[in-house]
């Protein structure tokens, strides 16, 4: 068995002041290669390279919170099949302004 040949059709992410959502399209099974064990998923943060994630999903969907706002990220998702982990698919995309605090409304 080979690894899936291509990465998934990732939409375009979407983000606040501290999250970042992402959503997938699965392979056509002819590109997988076998089972589909699932995705790797990672998401990076740009200015220091660290990973704030590296898991494996069973799902189409990504959500993290927490992030630091206007801060640019990079996700990642791969398919996993018995073969192997295939190419990954990423994009980039930065978080947006935080509201100062004495402008936020009541």
């Amino acid at each position: 068995q080979a690894a899936p040949n291509r990465g998934p059709s990732l939409d375009p992410l979407s983000v606040t002041s501290d999250s970042l959502q992402a959503r997938w399209t699965p392979l056509d099974p002819n590109d997988v290669n076998g089972r589909l064990s699932g995705y790797r998923v990672l998401l990076i943060r740009i200015d220091t390279g660290h990973f704030i994630v590296d898991q494996t999903e069973n799902k189409t969907t990504f959500s993290q919170s927490g992030l630091d706002a206007f801060t640019v990220y990079e996700f990642r998702v791969a398919v996993i099949s018995g073969g192997g982990i295939g190419p990954f698919t990423n994009q980039t995309a930065r978080t947006i302004e935080a509201v100062p605090e004495g402008d936020r409304k009541s």
